[in-house]
């Protein structure tokens, strides 16, 4: 997720956690599932600082398992130049990864809501659905293959799962871009809206949303590359 990081050397040493590989499951488009040996709790919606190496930054990805289950899981796509997502692609299972304690405030508030992802950045919606925790979720892609748990997502949220796509249509799925869809909307001004995907995805959605009426206090937005 977030490619800001402090280095662990500059963290306590308390703060470091020493986990594993458990699986790895491609999910095409060079993406990745990764589950890793769950150490401590967490709340839907946070994520955690991964590196393979203690001399490298963190790296930041939402949980997107259960927070009942026994492991993490993360989801991710595989960046050509980036360290961490290269080492969580190839290193072998069983391999040492270094961890920060699960960290983040975009989590579920009181009220109704409505969750808007795009890409790898419906991770933390994963993570809140397999918790039991239910909005309407509204999912673009790019591919089909880039709607990732729809089959999922569709038997979970029913009516209230919206998936789109920028170039590929399919039963349920209208070939529209993500934030076209969004402009056929009408906006409940009182719910809490939720926003994860990239810086682009974010800022665009988030300048529809206060446009249409939205609160900008009742917005709370992820950055997901």
């Amino acid at each position: 997720m977030d490619s800001q990081g402090s280095v662990f050397n500059h963290m306590k040493h308390h703060e470091i956690i020493e986990t594993k590989i458990l699986s790895r499951t491609s999910l095409g488009e060079d993406s990745f599932l990764v589950t890793l040996e769950k150490k401590t709790h967490f709340t839907p919606g946070q994520v955690l600082g991964v590196t393979g190496d203690l001399k490298d930054p963190l790296r930041y990805y939402s949980i997107c398992s259960s927070s009942l289950a026994a492991e993490w899981e993360i989801l991710f796509k595989l960046v050509p130049e980036g360290k961490v997502t290269n080492f969580l692609a190839r290193s072998p299972v069983g391999s040492t990864v270094y961890v920060s304690h699960p960290q983040g405030t975009f989590i579920q508030r009181p009220g109704p809501g409505i969750w808007i992802a795009g890409g790898t950045g419906v991770a933390p919606f994963l993570s809140m659905v397999r918790t039991g925790i239910r909005h309407p979720l509204i999912q673009g892609g790019r591919t089909l293959e880039s709607l990732y748990f729809h089959e999922y997502f569709q038997e979970k949220l029913g009516k209230d799962y919206h998936p789109c796509c920028s170039t590929q249509a399919a039963p349920g799925v209208p070939k529209i871009r993500l934030m076209d869809f969004l402009k056929t909307l009408e906006w409940k001004t009182e719910e809490n809206h939720y926003l994860c995907g990239s810086a682009t995805m974010v800022v665009e959605v988030r300048d529809l949303l206060i446009s249409r009426g939205v609160p900008y206090e009742q917005i709370y937005s992820e950055i997901y590359f």
